[in-house]
């Protein structure tokens, strides 16, 4: 397999395979704006104002998202977890882990995929 980004691989598998949700401040400290913005973009990730909103599937849109993360302070409550028609790093690990090294079939595939039903 080519070279993918490990940071992403490990930001997909906590959301998707752990199923944690956790303060938005928090990955965004870790991994980097871009990285959350891309897992925001292409939708194996959601924002809530709190934990019960995600549980409850109150997300905030993705470009809602985004101007969050872009923001100098980003407010404690808000939430960062797996969108509920995310793909899953352990249903897909081949999809994921290309994906993670910018495959461009594989980008397109995955944003597909992860395109919240109507």
């Amino acid at each position: 397999m080519t070279n993918f980004d490990r940071q992403l691989i490990d930001l997909i598998a906590t959301l998707t395979d752990e199923g944690q949700v956790v303060r938005l401040s928090d990955p965004v400290e870790d991994y980097g704006r871009q990285l959350v913005a891309r897992v925001l973009r292409d939708g194996f990730a959601v924002v809530a104002r709190s934990v019960e909103d995600h549980y409850f599937g109150l997300f905030l849109s993705t470009d809602d998202a985004l101007s969050l993360i872009e923001g100098t302070t980003i407010p404690l409550e808000f939430v960062l977890g797996q969108a509920p028609w995310a793909v899953a790093l352990e249903d897909e690990p081949n999809l994921v882990f290309e994906y993670a090294a910018d495959v461009p079939e594989a980008v397109d595939a995955v944003r597909l995929r992860n395109t919240k039903p109507s």
